[in-house]
């Protein structure tokens, strides 16, 4: 009867399998029978009378074997049959198998999904025999593949092979390159160009009104980096095949006015000057002015600026701004709050209840004002009216228009005040203020009450002294010194020296609240001018001297009679 003896592990039908050990999954070799050389024996087909027969027939040098009863056995890939010898051969470096009766020797080859690596896989035959250079050659080309490593890189991984050892080993054989992506020139951001929700308060709650909206920059300041292009580059897999590469699109940024490449690094750039983020359709720009193209609001936020500030529409209530330069408000100021350390303009009005207030270093100008506290370096320009406000002018107060009136509050003016009227029939409580300078006028009250608080301090050493030295120590010092007992004298002396400090300080801040007292001095008259009327009841204050207007007076200026030391009026004009 016909027998087919197989050299290798006919239960093996892949190089690899999956084992999963201590929870992890991981290939090992299937078999170690199975690889073979080209022209090895692979199986041998025999006639024997019995079972016991087979084990005689099986060929030297071969160890390994399994007999089955002969079938029809079908021949594939690697595989030829000798017919004179009845054996078939590997006809390549191989793992053989036999599958659903197809007598096979797989390559060795594996390829990377993306087609862009090949190692053949080795493990010593039978023979102790490792694939040579030229049969991976031939390997390779009948996969197809050619875009090879070199012989020089294959020969040195072959070496490092021992193909007395009985271990599977791996090798680079080809390797593709890969297409490379392009993408136009961008920057990115170097800098958080995004606004908050909102600021924490101490109390854990949050000030949705600082939102963070206005970026402030300062001149060299890096804002955005430079992403240099990248030129799309066609690759290739192992078969030589083109991989078409892809030009991408990116989401960064595009610099505008204002913004420059550093002259430390190239690809960095910097603000040019001090001013305020504006990033517009990804186009970051720097400006010296913030412009709020709507009302200042919760979408805004308060905004507190180095620069200058011009607000489209409105300002709403509870807001502020802090600006350095100039403010600019195109409608309305409604209870809100403006620190400026230029001129302010509102177009339309100030309307405030009790949180209304603007300080600026120079000229105001609106259309009126109600219910505010305003207080100005420069002139105070008012077209309509001021009403129960109390606003303070360093310099002028006008209102300017037909009827432009003042009623209720207080004005004051360092030199004039210039209405058509003033006060009301009704009588309110009216005040107009010249030739007073408040900011100075603040200056001294704050120095003065240093210098009180320093008077206190010399005083009370004075004192010590007295109590624990007696009143000769003011009258002869070194005398009343040389008749205490020495621990006594270093006291004494130590606290005259403190005396003597605390009264040169007290000198040098007198000497300070002198010198600031001269800026009280005026460069002009001061006077109050109601160019149509003023009501009885309107208080007039002109340098120190008050008056109380007693009648309604039209077309008149009052002023302070210096030799007379009282207010008298004359016509206005």
């Amino acid at each position: 009867m016909k027998k087919i003896i197989f050299y290798f592990n006919q239960k093996a039908q892949r190089i690899f399998e999956k084992q999963v050990k201590d929870g992890v999954e991981k290939l090992v070799l299937s078999s170690p029978y199975n690889f073979v050389s080209r022209n090895e024996m692979i199986a041998r087909i025999v006639n024997v009378e019995d079972d016991e027969e087979i084990a005689s027939k099986v060929d030297k040098g071969f160890s390994y074997y399994n007999a089955v009863d002969h079938f029809a056995l079908k021949i594939e890939e690697g595989v030829f049959f000798d017919e004179v010898k009845s054996v078939y051969k590997a006809s390549s470096y191989g793992f053989a198998v036999c599958v659903n009766g197809k007598l096979a020797v797989l390559s060795p080859i594996s390829v990377t999904k993306d087609k862009q690596k090949a190692f053949i896989n080795i493990y010593p035959t039978k023979t102790k025999k490792i694939p040579s250079m030229q049969e991976i050659f031939e390997i390779l080309a009948f996969k197809k593949i050619t875009v090879l490593q070199t012989e020089v890189q294959i020969q040195e991984q072959l070496s490092k092979i021992n193909s007395a050892i009985k271990t599977p080993a791996r090798i680079l054989v080809a390797q593709g390159r890969p297409a490379i992506d392009g993408y136009p020139e961008y920057f990115k951001p170097m800098m958080d160009f995004n606004k908050k929700a909102g600021a924490v308060k101490s109390d854990g709650s949050i000030d949705f009104k600082e939102v963070g909206s206005v970026v402030q920059v300062a001149a060299g300041q890096e804002i955005l980096q430079r992403i240099p292009a990248v030129k799309p580059t066609i690759g290739l897999d192992i078969y030589g095949n083109q991989i078409q590469p892809e030009t991408l699109s990116v989401s960064g940024y595009r610099y505008g006015e204002n913004i420059t490449a550093s002259e430390f690094d190239s690809d960095i750039f910097v603000s040019a000057i001090d001013g305020v983020l504006k990033v517009v359709n990804r186009k970051v720009t720097v400006l010296k002015m913030v412009v709020v193209n709507g009302n200042l609001d919760y979408k805004t936020g308060n905004i507190d600026f180095n620069g200058s500030v011009n607000i489209m529409g409105s300002v709403l209530p509870g807001f502020k701004i802090r600006a350095t330069g100039d403010v600019m408000v195109q409608e309305n100021l409604e209870d809100a709050v403006i620190e400026s350390g230029g001129d302010v303009k509102i177009a339309g009005g100030i309307v405030g209840k009790d949180l209304v207030k603007i300080i600026c270093a120079g000229t105001l100008e609106t259309k009126y004002i109600l219910n505010a506290t305003v207080e100005a370096g420069g002139d105070i320009i008012v077209e309509d009216s001021i009403i129960n406000s109390n606003v303070f002018s360093n310099h002028d107060i006008s209102v300017v228009a037909k009827n432009g009136k003042i009623i209720g509050g207080t004005a004051t003016a360092q030199y004039t005040i210039s209405v058509k009227v003033a006060g009301a029939p009704s009588n309110p409580p009216t005040m107009l203020n010249v030739g007073r300078n408040l900011f100075i006028e603040r200056e001294l009250d704050a120095l003065n009450k240093e210098i009180g608080f320093k008077k206190d301090e010399v005083n009370d050493i004075m004192r010590q002294v007295r109590v624990n030295f007696g009143e000769g120590v003011f009258k002869d010092a070194a005398k009343a010194i040389a008749s205490l007992i020495p621990s006594k004298k270093k006291q004494c002396v130590e606290m005259l020296q403190q005396l003597g400090k605390k009264n040169a300080e007290l000198k040098e801040l007198s000497d300070k609240a002198d010198e600031i007292a001269k800026k009280l001095d005026l460069d002009k008259e001061p006077f109050v001018a109601a160019y149509d009327k003023i009501y009885p009841g309107v208080i007039l204050n002109i340098k120190k001297d008050v008056l109380k207007v007693d009648r309604e007076y039209s077309n008149v200026k009052f002023y302070d009679d210096i030799a007379e030391k009282q207010i008298r009026f004359t016509a206005a004009v």
